[in-house]
């Protein structure tokens, strides 16, 4: 999942979504025990493989928590083409010209 993100997504993309992540769950009440903390990571080569990385255990410990993560949705949606094999649907993301 990690390489797919990191292929998918440039450093600051990563970057902002982690930062939202973390932040929204931050937040949920109650608050939730043992949750992993934000990590600031240096700019590096390795930094986008590291942000994603944090984001994938951050959704696995949501996960085993049995707690819903949050629902986000693109902003810009020009940006995406929606794309189908006959029988599965997925997102591409797009210049937007």
């Amino acid at each position: 999942m990690t390489g797919i993100l990191t292929g998918f997504y440039d450093d600051d993309k990563v970057s902002l979504a982690k930062d939202v992540l973390f932040n929204t769950v931050d937040k949920i009440s109650p608050m939730i025990d043992g949750l992993p903390s934000f990590r600031i990571r240096k700019d590096s080569v390795n930094k986008r493989r590291l942000d994603c990385e944090d984001i994938v255990n951050l959704v696995e410990f949501l996960d085993k928590k049995n707690i819903q993560p949050p629902v986000f949705h693109a902003v810009i949606t020009i940006r995406y083409r929606l794309c189908s094999n006959g029988r599965n649907y997925c997102c591409a993301e797009g210049t937007g010209d």
